[in-house]
């Protein structure tokens, strides 16, 4: 046999050895499922650091940009945003309230009520009261009242979102309601304050 044909042979004859499976043995069977399980803990643990990773990341973004649900007082649950200046082009507390009045007044069924100054009204009590870091401070008024179930009713009733504004940002805050749809609606019009939504 010429050399040139023993060494087509020989390398076919390793391709079959190479494809060849391994024989079905204890030893073989325990070391594939110990490299399997170490391949799939590797992949957990990759799994895990992105997991954390991500909940770490949505930690410190929640913290700073997502209307937060708190309960005050031990009983009253309320919605809360804090809006840093430099994040909205509102720039006062009346922008913030001239821009929920036109929200107010486009709704199908909401109804502007008022504006109530309560910095002023406080500040000028001979016994008023007001955080040193407040600079102004407004509840705008207003009601859906789209049914009136019953008279007991009128004790839920108006609706209110406060505004504060301190050196350098503003917090929107106000009380849940116990109708989901206008929940939604006063949610949706505070995030719209943000000048970048998405990140509201």
């Amino acid at each position: 046999m010429s050399a040139s044909r023993k060494c087509a042979v020989s390398l076919r004859e390793d391709d079959v050895s190479q494809a060849a499976p391994a024989p079905v043995t204890l030893k073989n069977v325990l070391r594939d499922n110990a490299m399997t399980g170490a391949r799939k803990n590797h992949r957990d643990r990759q799994q895990g650091r992105s997991v954390r990773n991500l909940f770490s990341y949505n930690q410190r973004f929640s913290s700073k940009h997502a209307m937060r649900q708190k309960i005050i007082q031990e009983k009253y649950p309320i919605f809360v945003l804090e809006l840093q200046k430099d994040e909205t082009d509102m720039t006062s507390a009346d922008d913030i309230v001239a821009r929920l009045k036109a929200n107010i007044e486009a709704d199908r069924v909401a109804r502007y009520i008022g504006v109530f100054d309560h910095y002023n009204h406080t500040k000028a009590l001979p016994d008023g009261s007001i955080a040193p870091e407040i600079e102004d401070a407004k509840n705008i008024l207003f009601c859906f009242g789209v049914a009136l179930p019953s008279a007991e009713m009128l004790a839920l009733r108006p609706r209110s979102i406060g505004v504060a504004e301190l050196a350098d940002r503003f917090i929107v805050s106000f009380l849940e309601a116990p109708m989901p749809v206008a929940n939604i609606a006063m949610e949706n019009w505070v995030r719209a304050l943000r000048a970048d939504p998405v990140t509201a």
